[in-house]
């Protein structure tokens, strides 16, 4: 049963150290607006026969988040983020929702403020931990962001916050309750050991990664135990004539069902072909998804246990800078098993300082039961980003 009810205990630690004279406080945050029209695609027909859903779905989500941090005595400090959301929907963002695989948090610290209609307005925090640094090692202990992984599109190492590519309403991952502890047994090589909790606090995922450094690579090894199934990873990054070259990949070893164990892995480059264009490729392949699309389970990637339904993808990305201030963007996914995918172009523009706006959208095209037969046919979205 997870933990409820914190909220209280949560204000009273930090007004406790904020009360201290002694402890340094700085806080910084963004508040962030995304007004979108999707338009739903047949296969909402398909898996909801006899609905009344409009296909023209109109949405706003916004999001004020707060980064308040508290240093302590030498190298210690409180970190936190919390987060006021409110979405303005009529049935919500079809695939979006859920923006990780598994639950990696015991301690439930997300409340509903209001919900009613189409109106919810919650309220969470995001990180919350305590980190001390000391010469040859560091620890922190709470909900917290762990770094794993050197994909640009996919990242198949990072057992703990993946996010679906296509969601352009996520701009961070979430946290985990976990405990971690960093040896650094070099200036390039360190060992990582994680203590994650997962929905249950007696259900852990755990893991260790060891990171080094072959000039010019960077390299990690990666073991675990996520979701009751043992891992085995690796990743690598470096450059190569001038270009960003990167690999990892996983084994997931399912011990009930030996035939459902798999590989994922992907390579990629990017390379900055002149001093205003910019470009990336990335291929993925994905043992645990399937070559039939009549074979797909649609249900994992709507519950979020999953991120692609295929076996073979490639990705790519061109950024143009037209101007100081302006950027042009194209992304684009392919599906090499079912011919489907999407095309996103992205207009970004630095406003001021601290304030960046986007306009973007997520075409797809596929056939019936394809992959993204399933998401929505058109998404155009704003994107409105304020730090402060």
């Amino acid at each position: 049963m997870k933990i409820k009810q914190l909220k209280y205990l949560f204000l009273f630690v930090l007004i406790s150290i904020q009360i201290q004279a002694q402890y340094e406080f700085d806080c910084s945050g963004y508040l962030y607006a995304v007004p979108s029209y999707q338009l739903l695609n047949n296969s909402i027909d398909f898996l909801y026969p006899g609905n009344k859903i409009d296909k023209n779905q109109y949405s706003l989500a916004t999001k004020l988040r707060l980064r308040p941090i508290f240093h302590l005595w030498d190298n210690a400090r409180i970190e936190a983020a919390a987060e006021t959301q409110a979405i303005f929907a009529k049935s919500g963002m079809f695939f979006f929702s859920n923006d990780q695989i598994y639950s990696r948090q015991a301690i439930d610290m997300n409340w509903t403020l209001y919900s009613k209609g189409d109106v919810d307005v919650t309220e969470l925090i995001d990180r919350l931990f305590f980190k001390q640094t000391f010469d040859n090692f560091e620890i922190t202990l709470g909900r917290q962001r762990i770094n794993w992984g050197v994909g640009r599109v996919w990242q198949p190492t990072d057992r703990l916050h993946p996010i679906n590519p296509a969601n352009f309403t996520k701009i961070e991952k979430t946290g985990a309750d976990a405990f971690s502890f960093k040896y650094f047994l070099g200036l390039f090589t360190d060992m990582e050991f994680v203590v994650n909790f997962r929905e249950h606090i007696n259900d852990w995922n755990y893991g260790m990664r060891l990171r080094t450094n072959f000039s010019p690579f960077d390299a990690s090894l990666i073991l675990g135990y996520f979701d009751r199934q043992p891992n085995i990873g690796f990743d690598l990054s470096g450059s190569v004539a001038g270009a960003g070259v990167r690999a990892e990949g996983i084994y997931v070893y399912n011990k009930d069902y030996r035939d459902s164990s798999y590989i994922r892995f992907i390579v990629g480059a990017d390379y900055q072909l002149t001093s205003k264009i910019y470009s990336l490729l990335e291929f993925q392949y994905n043992g645990e998804g399937t070559s039939c699309k009549y074979c797909y389970d649609v249900y994992k990637v709507f519950s979020g246990q999953m991120m692609n339904m295929g076996e073979y993808y490639l990705a790519g990305m061109i950024n143009w800078q037209i101007h100081p201030l302006v950027v042009l963007s194209a992304n684009v996914m392919q599906n090499f098993n079912d011919g489907s995918g999407y095309i996103s172009p992205i207009f970004m523009y630095s406003a001021l300082e601290n304030l960046s706006l986007n306009l973007g959208g997520l075409m797809v095209y596929s056939s019936k039961r394809s992959e993204f037969w399933y998401y929505p046919k058109t998404s155009i979205y704003i994107t409105a980003q304020y730090f402060f």
